[in-house]
């Protein structure tokens, strides 16, 4: 992550354990466990 605002599909393939959101322009990758665990909350 050097200064990238962009995700291409390749790093979404290789993080396939990952979810990616789109805040304000913001890209947020949160791993699935950890939001997993929000979600119960």
């Amino acid at each position: 992550m050097s200064g990238k605002n962009t995700v291409t599909l390749e790093e979404i393939r290789r993080n396939q354990n990952t979810f990616i959101f789109i805040d304000s322009n913001t890209v947020r990758v949160v791993k699935a466990k950890n939001w997993a665990a929000k979600s119960t909350s």
